[in-house]
Protein backbone atom coordinates (compact mmCIF):
# COMPACT_ATOMS: atom_id res chain seq x y z
CA UNK A 1 0.00 0.00 0.00
CA UNK A 2 1.58 3.07 -0.91
CA UNK A 3 -0.95 5.90 0.24
CA UNK A 4 0.72 9.03 -1.52
CA UNK A 5 3.39 9.23 1.36
CA UNK A 6 6.59 7.64 -1.35
CA UNK A 7 8.41 4.79 0.54
CA UNK A 8 6.77 5.33 4.09
CA UNK A 9 6.40 2.87 6.27
CA UNK A 10 3.06 0.84 7.85
CA UNK A 11 2.58 -0.90 10.79
CA UNK A 12 0.02 -2.13 13.02
CA UNK A 13 -0.46 -0.74 16.10
CA UNK A 14 -2.27 -2.49 18.09
CA UNK A 15 -5.32 -1.44 15.72
CA UNK A 16 -7.17 -2.64 12.75
CA UNK A 17 -5.99 -1.84 10.18
CA UNK A 18 -1.81 -0.43 9.41
CA UNK A 19 -0.68 2.72 9.86
CA UNK A 20 2.51 5.23 8.79
CA UNK A 21 4.58 4.78 11.40
CA UNK A 22 6.56 8.42 10.54
CA UNK A 23 3.27 10.83 9.86
CA UNK A 24 6.43 13.24 9.48
CA UNK A 25 6.75 11.94 6.21
CA UNK A 26 3.86 13.69 4.88
CA UNK A 27 4.72 17.03 5.80
CA UNK A 28 5.84 17.41 2.09
CA UNK A 29 2.64 15.34 0.70
CA UNK A 30 0.20 17.56 -2.37
CA UNK A 31 -2.56 15.94 -0.83
CA UNK A 32 -2.72 18.40 2.12
CA UNK A 33 -2.79 21.18 -0.20
CA UNK A 34 -2.86 24.34 1.42
CA UNK A 35 -3.75 23.16 4.80
CA UNK A 36 -2.03 23.52 8.27
CA UNK A 37 0.10 20.47 8.20
CA UNK A 38 1.95 21.65 11.62
CA UNK A 39 -1.19 21.04 13.53
CA UNK A 40 -2.67 17.93 11.12
CA UNK A 41 1.05 16.01 11.95
CA UNK A 42 1.55 17.73 15.75
CA UNK A 43 2.66 14.61 17.70
CA UNK A 44 2.63 15.73 21.25
CA UNK A 45 3.17 11.77 22.67
CA UNK A 46 6.47 12.47 24.14
CA UNK A 47 6.94 14.10 27.38
CA UNK A 48 7.94 17.35 27.08
CA UNK A 49 10.78 19.45 28.73
CA UNK A 50 8.77 20.10 31.89
CA UNK A 51 7.92 16.84 32.48
CA UNK A 52 11.50 16.13 32.17
CA UNK A 53 12.77 18.30 34.90
CA UNK A 54 10.65 16.76 37.54
CA UNK A 55 9.02 19.60 39.39
CA UNK A 56 12.45 22.04 38.82
CA UNK A 57 10.50 23.87 36.67
CA UNK A 58 13.08 27.23 37.26
CA UNK A 59 15.85 26.26 34.97
CA UNK A 60 13.42 24.18 32.56
CA UNK A 61 11.44 27.53 32.03
CA UNK A 62 15.03 29.82 31.83
CA UNK A 63 16.39 27.71 28.81
CA UNK A 64 12.75 27.95 27.24
CA UNK A 65 12.20 31.36 27.73
CA UNK A 66 15.98 32.49 26.35
CA UNK A 67 14.76 31.19 23.03
CA UNK A 68 12.30 33.42 22.50
CA UNK A 69 14.07 36.49 24.03
CA UNK A 70 16.41 36.83 21.17
CA UNK A 71 13.67 36.74 18.22
CA UNK A 72 11.27 39.13 20.12
CA UNK A 73 8.27 37.98 21.82
CA UNK A 74 4.70 37.73 19.00
CA UNK A 75 1.74 36.00 20.14
CA UNK A 76 1.91 33.01 17.59
CA UNK A 77 5.43 32.57 18.80
CA UNK A 78 3.72 32.47 22.45
CA UNK A 79 1.14 30.06 21.25
CA UNK A 80 3.61 27.92 19.84
CA UNK A 81 5.54 27.65 22.61
CA UNK A 82 2.22 26.47 24.94
CA UNK A 83 0.99 24.02 22.39
CA UNK A 84 4.72 22.25 22.83
CA UNK A 85 5.57 22.65 26.32
CA UNK A 86 1.92 23.51 28.23
CA UNK A 87 -0.79 21.91 26.67
CA UNK A 88 0.60 18.30 26.31
CA UNK A 89 0.80 18.03 29.99
CA UNK A 90 -2.96 18.33 30.38
CA UNK A 91 -2.57 14.38 29.50
CA UNK A 92 -1.01 11.80 30.89
CA UNK A 93 1.77 10.58 28.37
CA UNK A 94 0.60 7.29 28.03
CA UNK A 95 -3.09 9.06 27.04
CA UNK A 96 -0.75 11.35 24.39
CA UNK A 97 0.59 8.37 23.28
CA UNK A 98 -2.79 6.56 22.51
CA UNK A 99 -4.18 9.28 20.91
CA UNK A 100 -1.21 9.61 18.50
CA UNK A 101 -1.61 6.05 17.69
CA UNK A 102 -4.95 6.40 16.79
CA UNK A 103 -4.43 9.77 14.99
CA UNK A 104 -1.85 7.75 12.76
CA UNK A 105 -4.24 5.78 12.14
CA UNK A 106 -6.85 8.14 10.90
CA UNK A 107 -4.33 10.65 9.18
CA UNK A 108 -3.00 6.65 7.10
CA UNK A 109 -6.43 5.66 6.27
CA UNK A 110 -7.45 9.62 5.09
CA UNK A 111 -4.26 9.76 2.69
CA UNK A 112 -5.09 6.19 1.22
CA UNK A 113 -8.69 7.32 0.73
CA UNK A 114 -8.27 10.16 -0.62
CA UNK A 115 -10.25 12.08 2.08
CA UNK A 116 -7.66 14.48 3.72
CA UNK A 117 -9.96 16.81 3.74
CA UNK A 118 -12.85 15.46 5.72
CA UNK A 119 -10.72 15.13 8.83
CA UNK A 120 -8.91 18.87 9.06
CA UNK A 121 -11.67 19.08 11.73
CA UNK A 122 -9.99 16.96 14.18
CA UNK A 123 -8.25 18.16 16.99
CA UNK A 124 -4.97 16.76 17.96
CA UNK A 125 -6.81 15.97 21.49
CA UNK A 126 -10.19 14.78 21.08
CA UNK A 127 -11.46 16.20 24.24
CA UNK A 128 -10.85 19.66 22.98
CA UNK A 129 -14.00 19.04 20.44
Amino acid sequence: MRPGAGNARLEWPKTPLPALEDLGELRRAATFGAVDRARILLDDSAPTALEYAYGNWGPTVQRLGSHHASAGVTVPALAAAFDKHLAPSCRQPRTRADYWRARRLVVTWAVARQAVHGILHMPPDPSRR
